[in-house]
């Protein structure tokens, strides 16, 4: 009996310990470019994405078929920048990207994306600035912390 009394002033009594979950992130942005073109428009095209003068250039796969799914976009040489587009039902295509680059986050980054055609054609899809936010998906007292820009054209 003194023994279960003991336990019930330990967890009553204020001393319980948080405990953290294990959810990992990582620092980077994550660009939005709406209503990208047609499909069609988007055969041989080729994606650069640059944050300062750090770029990454990537062709763009064939556009989902259907609604709702999406087509990988790979970025050669590296996993730390990728995209995914995406059909919408109102014909257009849209375009995620996230860039988790290593490397020191700051407010001010300079994200640029532009689209090169088939025939050569450059155009610029996004130019912005970052302002990162933080980000602390196990809670506010654990570890890690991360900071994410969102960016959209």
């Amino acid at each position: 009996m003194a023994l279960l009394a003991s336990l019930f002033v330990v967890t009553c009594g204020g001393t319980e310990e948080r405990s953290c979950t294990l959810i990992g992130c990582l620092s980077g942005a994550w660009l939005r470019i709406q209503a990208l073109s047609s499909p069609a428009g988007l055969a041989g095209a080729t994606v650069t994405v640059c944050r300062n003068d750090q770029c990454r250039t990537a062709p763009l796969p064939p556009a989902p078929a259907s609604s709702g799914v999406g087509a990988n976009v790979q970025f050669p040489g590296t996993d730390a920048v990728v995209g995914t587009l995406w059909w919408d039902e109102s014909g257009t295509v849209d375009l995620d990207l996230e860039w988790r680059e290593p490397g020191e986050v700051q407010d001010g980054d300079h994200f640029v994306v532009t689209l090169m055609d088939i025939a050569g054609n450059v155009s610029t899809l996004l130019d912005k600035y970052a302002t990162y936010h933080r980000v602390a998906p196990n809670g506010e007292d654990c570890a890690p912390v991360c900071w994410i820009a969102e960016l959209s054209s």
